[in-house]
């Protein structure tokens, strides 16, 4: 509510969508991260690990407990939340006879929407493992491996374009477009359908596997 207040108050009442969106985008993430993070907080405290790992449930029980929880809850109540808020602030901005802000909506054929749903699913698996791997400051640690497995992704990408296309190519992210520097001048080639595709079924794929990851990780956990 701070955050689109201030927003709106320094833009005379108004709010524009893309704003909302941006808003929408990094609390999710943030958040969204933090809380998995301590999902499995109690396995890094001796103490209230015993009564945890002895409690007479399944490990994919309690795993999926976790998961529905940290992925499924959060977002609806993030969704309730936000949106409450997102309400009220317009209906403010709206007093102002000049502004007409309008309620933003999440399409999913939006590029941008896809890409914080993507977001959200990588760092919630990324964060359900370190919430279950590490044994204490889940969040920093993660956070930190998460970095440095980004950096590397990176740094190949960079390398293997360069060796395919010459030193005039200018990297971006894996299956998000490339630029070329010709003459000082500088063009950005998008990927086609197929690329964008690749890029989803990647990202998916690899959610996919941290889940896995994190159950089998949650099975070997002992006090």
């Amino acid at each position: 509510m701070l955050t689109l207040g201030l927003i709106t108050y320094s833009n005379d009442g108004s709010l524009p969508a893309r704003v909302q969106l941006t808003t929408f985008g990094i609390f999710l993430l943030f958040s969204g991260t933090i809380f998995t993070s301590m999902v499995f907080l109690e396995l890094g405290n001796q103490k209230k690990a015993i009564p945890a790992l002895t409690l007479p449930v399944s490990h994919f029980e309690r795993f999926i407990a976790g998961w529905i929880y940290s992925f499924v809850i959060f977002q609806l109540v993030f969704f309730i939340l936000f949106f409450a808020i997102d309400i009220l602030v317009l209906s403010l901005g709206n007093i102002n006879p000049l502004v007409h802000n309008e309620l933003l909506r999440m399409d999913p054929k939006d590029l941008e929407t896809d890409v914080i749903y993507l977001g959200f699913m990588f760092l919630n698996s990324a964060a359900l493992l370190g919430a279950i791997y590490f044994q204490k400051m889940h969040f920093i640690k993660t956070a930190f491996a998460l970095f440095i497995f980004v950096a590397i992704i990176s740094v190949i990408n960079a390398i293997m374009v360069h060796l395919l296309f010459g030193s005039n190519i200018h990297a971006g992210a894996p299956f998000k477009g490339i630029f070329i520097e010709e003459n000082s001048h500088y063009f950005h080639l998008q990927p086609t359908d197929g690329g964008q595709a690749i890029f989803v079924a990647l990202i998916c794929t690899l959610v996919v596997v941290l889940w896995i990851t994190a159950f089998f990780r949650l099975k070997e956990k002992q006090v």
